[in-house]
């Protein structure tokens, strides 16, 4: 692991640091939204095992970036133990709730739009239990991403329960003309309560992610920030907590396992036709390709999974320290935004103009919210 100097500056006084940080997220973050997708279509109920196996594999990383090998033990603390217990307490359930939204008919467009819609949740605990004040900025930031919100909420509710407009009766016809039976009139209903169950979750998930950034934004101020401590500190004290889920953890393992079996040197060859190098005898007979071949498809799509969310978390964490509340507050909208574009285009997931008219205002919204607090950079 390079070591990044924080007095680091380019050329044009940007920190190199800050620079790669961005480039992190960008590369780690939208990359490991894409490859969740595509896990959420081979199984929606993966969350549990994928969240326990993301926990344990970046505790695991930032292990050696806490660890001082002359001394042969961990570095100092600057937040104690029971700060960090009760963090990892909020954040275990805020990660498993989000993973689990999946479970219940949330596609991932509408998943991103609600997890970048916290500001009212933050605006309403900050004012009422942490003793922030807003200004008109902020106001108007919060004003546009609960519209937005709505918007797609209603515009995402219209769509599944289309099935059931015209059954004034259960066995009423439709205006195509095909007859419905009482079980799939059932069945349609069944799934918007499923998707609503869904909505209530990440609702709830806003909550608790909005008093989980005031705690960590308290904790910082009170004791001092480290991102290596913090993304070390979180994920390993976490662990514990997966034990609720074995029994179901142990079964999507098996699910992995019994996956169609890939070859990844065919894999890369069908993405990437144009690049020769990859798709060369002598490459594709190399040790990596050849221990990977075959891989279950799950297990495949896990270990990329897993990769590139240690990329995307670290990018977070080192932007955040090197340059501030703002610059990360407008990468991760970008790079959300650039996550929502490519799963609508490439997955061709249903998103009306009511969908895009809502998600931007939820963007444009969280623009205004950080531009509205000039002193936070």
């Amino acid at each position: 692991c390079v070591e990044m100097k924080a007095n680091s500056d380019s050329s044009d006084g940007v920190p190199i640091r800050a620079v790669m940080a961005i480039l992190l997220i960008i590369f780690g973050c939208v990359s490991n939204s894409f490859v969740l997708e595509i896990m959420i279509r081979k199984s929606q109920t993966l969350g549990n095992a994928l969240t326990f196996l993301q926990f344990a594999f970046v505790a695991f990383i930032t292990f050696f970036l806490n660890f001082d090998f002359k001394a042969m033990k961990l570095h100092k603390l600057k937040i104690p133990p029971r700060v960090y217990i009760f963090i990892t307490a909020i954040f275990f359930f805020l990660s498993v709730a989000n993973n689990k939204a999946f479970d219940y008919e949330i596609s991932q467009p509408i998943h991103m739009v609600f997890r970048s819609s916290s500001l009212l949740a933050s605006l309403i605990l900050g004012f009422l239990f942490f003793g922030k004040k807003y200004n008109k900025g902020h106001i108007w930031g919060i004003l546009f991403v609960t519209v937005g919100i709505i918007i797609v909420t209603f515009a995402e509710y219209q769509r599944k329960s289309q099935k059931l407009k015209g059954c004034d009766g259960c066995d009423s016809i439709p205006e195509n003309g095909n007859s419905k039976t009482q079980e799939e009139n059932d069945y349609d209903a069944n799934k918007v309560a499923v998707w609503a169950t869904g909505i209530v979750i990440l609702t709830i998930s806003l909550l608790f992610s909005a008093f989980l950034g005031h705690v960590q934004e308290w904790s910082y101020r009170t004791y001092g920030k480290d991102w290596r401590e913090g993304v070390f500190y979180t994920h390993l004290f976490s662990l514990p907590y997966f034990l609720f889920f074995y029994q179901d953890i142990l079964y999507h393992f098996r699910l992995c396992s019994e996956s169609e079996p890939i070859y990844v040197a065919d894999r890369i060859a069908e993405a990437f036709p144009s690049f020769t190098l990859l798709n060369s005898k002598w490459v594709q007979d190399q040790f990596l390709f050849q221990m990977f071949n075959p891989i279950p498809e799950l297990w495949f799509y896990m270990i990329l999974n897993l990769i590139t969310q240690v990329f995307c978390i670290i990018g977070v964490y080192i932007l955040t320290e090197s340059a501030g509340t703002l610059t990360t507050t407008l990468t991760l909208t970008f790079r959300k935004f650039l996550s929502l574009v490519l799963s609508i285009i490439y997955f061709r997931n249903p998103f009306s103009v009511s969908h895009w008219v809502g998600s931007i205002l939820v963007f444009l919204g969280g623009f205004l919210y950080v531009f509205g607090n000039p002193s936070k950079r």
